[in-house]
């Protein structure tokens, strides 16, 4: 279970914030088919991060589930926060984050409970560093993109700045980190 939400989670995050560019995101805000297109682009990122497990229709299936309510969640957000404003930006961006990850969660549980039936696969899942290298990806775009947002929805700023020499000192911070963490295991 822990293997499929590290890999959901990672999946989230790519669509989430390194391709959920200032451009998309002032699409979502427009109209619900910009928020289609934030979930055509997370489409894209499952595909990529989920790939040997698409094989199964049940793994898509719950894929298509995790994104279904993802758009929903999405559009609800974007009422609530920017044409109603009955919820601060910050709040908004906390529950919605929360919200995905208990889907995110609840899918994987649900579907480790099932015999996937993944022979070709399983060999990926018996790496002892995969879930490590999912925690360092994930790390990853937390300490650059996740904070960048955070910092930019906080301040309450109209256009997201990228602080790229920043990213790269977060960058070598988590990989020293996660280095030595692979180096002490």
């Amino acid at each position: 279970m822990l293997t499929l939400f590290l890999l959901f989670s990672f999946a989230h995050l790519l669509g989430d914030y390194p391709f959920q560019t200032n451009w998309v995101y002032r699409q979502k805000i427009k109209s619900p088919l910009g928020t289609l297109l934030h979930v055509a682009i997370l489409v894209a990122c499952f595909v990529v991060v989920l790939a040997p497990l698409l094989v199964n229709r049940v793994v898509v299936l719950a894929v298509g589930t995790i994104l279904l309510i993802h758009f929903v969640q999405d559009v609800l957000k974007i009422e609530f926060t920017g044409k109603r404003k009955l919820v601060p930006s910050f709040i908004a961006l906390a529950l919605d984050q929360l919200l995905h990850f208990a889907v995110l969660a609840g899918v994987a549980y649900r579907l480790s409970l099932i015999n996937l039936k993944l022979a070709f696969a399983e060999s990926i899942f018996q790496s002892p560093y995969l879930n490590l290298l999912l925690l360092y990806l994930i790390t990853l775009v937390l300490a650059t993109f996740v904070w960048d947002v955070v910092k930019f929805v906080w301040r309450g700023e109209k256009n997201l700045q990228h602080n790229w020499l920043e990213f790269i000192w977060c960058g070598l911070i988590v990989t020293a980190v996660f280095g030595a963490v692979y180096w002490l295991i």
